[in-house]
């Protein structure tokens, strides 16, 4: 059995054809799939804007793997309606899974280092609301311009204060035999000695995710 974890896609109205055949075609490829949070982005479109979307055109594959659904920062639950059961056959904050050998924590991050839009969805919601240009001036800044150029050595420089307590959530949970399978840092990253794992992000013509089925393997693409 295949088990495919992705996370970080940040799917807007905005429709990315290699994109949408890369993410098909790692669908495809898995047996069961979990989305480990920002399937789509709350700060640059509603939930209602992203399922009308071509995007939907996912949907059907994802129903057909028994997709989880976890809950990120730019899609938390809060955001989204009873249409995930679209694209998804479980919905949660976090939960616990044995696959294979292996026994997963999986969540997407965001509580283990809690900022304005975890704490306080609704209003940073608002803001972005009546604000608009402030989601598109962060995505274009941060994850087009500096992320595009700068890759994994700028997220590692962004994420410097996150890093270590995404480490000691990693421990913690080793200690009781579980792997952190996580997102949110858009570093991906396998550690099995740490039982630490992050899906990366799919997005600027690569992809990161994780394959689970003999051994946990963390797969790098282009598209």
């Amino acid at each position: 059995m295949a088990f495919v974890a992705l996370s970080d896609m940040h799917l807007t109205p905005f429709f990315n054809r290699k994109k949408f055949e890369c993410l098909a075609n790692i669908i495809r490829g898995a047996d069961q799939t979990v989305i480990v949070g920002d399937l789509w982005d709350g700060h640059l479109c509603t939930f209602e804007e992203f399922v009308r979307s071509p995007w939907n055109k996912l949907f059907p594959l994802l129903k057909e793997r028994e997709t989880i659904y976890l809950y990120g920062n730019h899609d938390p639950e809060e955001w989204c309606d009873e249409r995930v059961s679209l694209f998804s056959n479980r919905q949660a904050s976090e939960i616990d899974l044995r696959v294979g050998r292996f026994d997963l924590h999986l969540e997407h991050g965001h509580r283990i280092t809690p900022e304005l839009s975890t704490l306080s969805p609704d209003q940073f919601r608002l803001l972005h609301r009546y604000f608009p240009p402030i989601g598109w001036a962060d995505f274009l800044l941060f994850q087009v311009i500096l992320h595009g150029l700068g890759g994994e050595r700028w997220a590692r420089f962004n994420n410097r204060n996150r890093i270590p307590r995404f480490k000691r959530r990693s421990k913690e949970l080793a200690e009781t035999g579980k792997w952190l399978v996580c997102g949110h840092l858009h570093l991906a990253e396998l550690d099995h000695e740490a039982k630490y794992a992050n899906c990366g992000f799919v997005g600027l013509g690569r992809a990161h995710y994780l394959r689970i089925d003999q051994d946990i393997n963390l797969v790098k693409v282009q598209y």
